[in-house]
């Protein structure tokens, strides 16, 4: 029985901790955004801040890298 709560409790804090996580946009002019990255096209990128549900559009030729929750890209 404890264990089964244990294993519950790590599980939740897992899964919460995965999804807590944002995407750092850092622009060329020094501005560091902390939010999601929605989606990446030839020309912009979409994104939200944290916190927040309206989506923004940016330039790429703006940003001098993301770093997302995985790895990093660069323009």
């Amino acid at each position: 029985m404890i264990k089964k709560i244990t294993l519950g409790i790590c599980l939740t804090l897992v899964i919460s901790f995965a999804f807590a996580q944002n995407d750092k946009i850092y622009f060329h002019n020094g501005k560091q955004v902390e939010g999601s990255v929605i989606k990446v096209s030839e020309y912009c990128i979409e994104y939200k801040y944290q916190g927040e549900d309206a989506v923004q559009v940016a330039s790429k030729y703006a940003i001098n890298k993301i770093v997302d929750r995985k790895s990093t890209r660069l323009n």
